[in-house]
């Protein structure tokens, strides 16, 4: 990965900014409501220290425009262009650096969120509502929920971030008309679709995988329980965003004109 590191540094440059004011942001709402609420406080009171994850999101797609954006301005994306690097280790540095962006302001989030949640004295509420969702469904299904949620949350920030990032380099084929960003982006997220039934379709011979998870019961008896994963939809997917992304580092490395 020679010459990674400096590209990852340039393309964190771009975008620090926007991520330390997404994170000063973050954590005066939170710490706003943190000092607001007790022990009394009606439950509605931390309810909107869960907007900061909607908002990462939103602020997300601005890293993700961001970071190309800020070197066509400046003329930078020639310079990255001549240099003796391949298409998909500059793609690579730039998704590493929104991600990085992503998943520190959305840890932050949930530290904000879990702090007022304490703070509010809720945790007898949370873990009778933990307690009576493991009695409702399975352990292994909870697990694979959890499991799940956590995953698709990080792959959804991927995501987003690898469709936006193909579709500015097939709006920047052209020096006019900018506005196709929309339709480009509707193209490539249709293209992703595409490859995404595809991949199920080719994937579909796999047999699915489980992981045995371990659990004590009352009677302090080892056993565990198989959560069972469906793999022709994890690889299908992993095939659309691969292809996805290879695209980005095709046209950076073979058809964008210095």
């Amino acid at each position: 990965m020679k010459g990674f590191g400096k590209l990852l540094k340039k393309d964190l440059e771009s975008i620090k900014q926007v991520a330390i004011v997404q994170g000063v942001g973050i954590l005066l709402w939170n710490l706003f409501f943190f000092t607001r609420v007790g022990k009394e406080s009606p439950p509605w009171m931390v309810l909107p220290t869960l907007l900061p994850f909607v908002l990462v999101f939103f602020w997300h797609i601005m890293q993700t425009v961001q970071v190309y954006r800020h070197e066509w301005q400046l003329g930078g994306i020639y310079q990255t262009l001549t240099i003796p690097q391949p298409g998909w280790k500059i793609a690579l540095a730039k998704l590493t650096a929104v991600m990085l962006g992503f998943v520190l302001n959305t840890i932050l989030a949930a530290v904000g969120f879990l702090l007022t949640v304490w703070r509010a004295g809720f945790r007898e509420l949370a873990f009778t509502y933990v307690n009576s969702l493991i009695q409702a469904i399975t352990l292994a299904e909870f697990i694979k929920t959890t499991s799940v949620f956590a995953l698709g949350y990080l792959m959804l920030g991927i995501n987003i971030a690898v469709v936006i990032h193909a579709s500015y380099n097939c709006m920047r084929l052209t020096s006019r008309f900018r506005f196709l960003l929309g339709i480009s982006l509707f193209t490539v997220g249709w293209l992703q679709s595409l490859f995404a039934s595809a991949g199920y379709h080719i994937f579909r011979w796999v047999p699915h995988f489980a992981i045995k998870v371990p659990f004590g019961d009352p009677l302090n008896i080892p056993q565990t329980v198989n959560v069972i994963f469906n793999s022709s939809i994890i690889l299908g997917y992993i095939l659309a965003l691969a292809l996805t992304f290879w695209l980005t580092g095709y046209l950076i490395e073979n058809v964008l004109e210095v």
